[in-house]
């Protein structure tokens, strides 16, 4: 279910012609929400893990040292590690809430 998909659900579920129970809608629902949380866990992920980059990249003038920021260890002020790391502390949420959506809700 794409972002788009959900928020029509969400809007069929409000509306007062839908004819399910509380419990279905209530199951819609928490779908929607676990799919918004998703997608909101990943790009918040990726943004603070482009605002470490960035800090980094600003403070050495050494782009080629971002790159070996994946496989290498460099020297990182304590506020760029932070937003790294909370930026992959995000994207490995948002990957758990896609299996679980996976899991619960599959295709």
């Amino acid at each position: 279910m794409t972002f788009y998909q959900g928020l029509m659900v969400m809007r069929w579920v409000n509306d007062v012609a839908f004819s399910v129970d509380d419990k279905s809608k209530d199951a819609v629902m928490l779908e929607i929400t676990l799919n918004i949380a998703e997608y909101v866990f990943l790009l918040a992920g990726v943004g603070m893990l482009m605002a470490g980059i960035a800090q980094y990249g600003r403070r050495t003038q050494d782009w080629g040292g971002v790159v070996r920021m994946f496989y290498r260890r460099i020297d990182m002020t304590v506020d760029e590690f932070k937003w790294y790391r909370i930026g992959v502390a995000c994207v490995v949420v948002a990957v758990i809430l896609r299996i679980v959506n996976f899991t619960f809700w599959p295709l």
